[in-house]
């Protein structure tokens, strides 16, 4: 999730570079990348690692709300 939220706010100069050598645009790169970690909570049974599901959620929100 950390992955996702930062490939949102690239800065001007860095952006143009990640795209370059990552070869994917910096909106693909985070959707994947917030639809990975999604993936991965999933697969976190619920009543285990509290911690990591309260921190996904909370990553999850601030993506949605800068998608917005």
């Amino acid at each position: 999730m950390v992955c996702a939220y930062a490939a949102q706010h690239l800065d001007v100069e860095m952006k143009p570079i990640v795209e370059v050598e990552l070869a994917e645009s910096a909106d693909k790169l985070s959707k994947d990348y917030h639809n990975a970690g999604t993936d991965l909570a999933r697969v976190i049974l619920i009543g285990h690692c509290y911690l990591l599901n309260v921190q996904w959620m909370l990553h999850s929100i601030y993506w949605f709300k800068a998608e917005a």
